[in-house]
């Protein structure tokens, strides 16, 4: 008889939304943190009217972020690929 076997890794594809854990601010620059894994990443926009988001350079697989604190509106979301 002949039997077919196979053994297989199946990669799981997280189920949570990746959240800030803190915002910090010290001195005019503002610390985003979050718990870090591959494929998340922060995003930024001036205005949620008609959002434009762009990534935060240098953000993917990080865990947190550091931005000026400038007198311009910004709002940050992070993003799983």
């Amino acid at each position: 008889a002949v039997d077919n076997f196979g053994l297989y890794s199946i990669e799981e594809t997280p189920t949570t939304t990746p959240a800030v854990d803190s915002i910090s601010a010290d001195g005019g620059v503002v610390t985003i943190s979050w718990q870090g894994a591959a494929g998340v990443h922060l995003q930024k926009a001036s205005n949620l009217a008609n959002p434009n988001w762009t990534d935060v350079p240098d953000t993917g697989g990080e865990s947190s972020a550091k931005e000026v604190a400038d007198q311009s509106e910004s709002y940050y979301r992070l993003i799983r690929d």
